[in-house]
């Protein structure tokens, strides 16, 4: 199968949708005359694309068509050839039946807004993953293994092995954006906020030093303010730290990614708060 036969069948399936979604239910006739071959290379090309190692704009291609595309093609290969003689009349029902029993995840409203996630997640029971560890975890689950292997794009043991490689790319990931944030509050930081802090306290010397008995209120309410968001700056930073050290020692790689997504991002969060709030009231240099 050539590459621009394999595009080819992605325009076609690009069509269907468009027409489905618009009504032109005479596009749909381009399915039925493609070759079931067509069908085949293209599971074999994703296949091999799924296991190419490079990085970038392919590794982002594959890692999306990965579930996406051979889920198109196995509800292709189960409707093509839908329909006898009456075709146009078969194709509606067809597309009626697909509408109805999937009325459920059509939404025309706000979708940013929060009544969005509550319509979804309690009234039509849809999934509502919001961490990497949650939306991995579904490549695990037995329709999903059926349908890769039956498509002959991974075995078992190779889906299993993808979901670890993918855990372990995200541990790795967050493990260096906590240390890189350990580092920046400690030699960025938190010096920045010590150096603006001896220049108040040289301010308040200076002044209390020409005029006795100044009050210099607002330097030493922000000394104050700015020495306690230090102490807890220095505090987040040993306390992710600790927690990134200890991580390391967590063999199993979902243990890992539970641990970051409980543990790690909060603490993580807990420090940018606290340095944000230092960062909006030290001046620039």
């Amino acid at each position: 199968m050539s590459f621009s036969q394999f595009t080819g069948l992605f325009h076609i399936r690009d069509q269907v949708i468009v027409a489905v979604s618009h009504g032109l239910l005479s596009v749909c006739r381009d399915l039925a005359e493609v070759p079931l071959h067509f069908f085949r290379g293209g599971i074999e090309l994703i296949r091999q694309w799924a296991h190419f190692t490079g990085h970038g704009v392919i590794r982002l291609m594959t890692d999306a068509h990965l579930l996406l595309f051979p889920a198109s093609l196995a509800q292709l290969c189960r409707h093509r050839g839908y329909g006898g003689k009456n075709f146009q009349s078969d194709l509606e029902k067809l597309i009626k039946k697909v509408f109805t029993d999937h009325q459920r995840i059509i939404f025309n409203g706000n979708g940013y807004d929060d009544a969005w996630i509550k319509e979804a997640t309690e009234k039509r029971g849809l999934l509502n993953l919001r961490t990497t560890p949650d939306a991995l975890a579904t490549v695990l689950e037995k329709k999903n293994v059926e349908m890769l292997t039956s498509l002959k794009i991974f075995s078992e043991a190779e889906i299993r092995s993808r979901y670890e490689i993918c855990l372990e790319n995200y541990c790795k990931t967050v493990n260096i954006e906590g240390l890189t944030m350990v580092d920046m509050a400690r030699k960025e930081i938190l010096p920045a906020v010590e150096a603006y802090l001896g220049d108040l306290s040289g301010t308040v010397a200076a002044k209390t030093a020409a005029v006795p008995g100044l009050a210099c209120k607002y330097e030493k309410d922000l000394i104050s303010k700015l020495s306690k968001l230090a102490d807890e700056i220095s505090d987040a930073a040993s306390s992710l730290d600790t927690t990134l050290i200890r991580l390391k020692a967590i063999p199993d790689v979902t243990d890992a990614a539970y641990v970051i997504r409980d543990v790690v991002l909060q603490k993580m969060a807990e420090l940018r708060v606290v340095c944000d709030e230092a960062e909006s009231i030290t001046a620039d240099k």
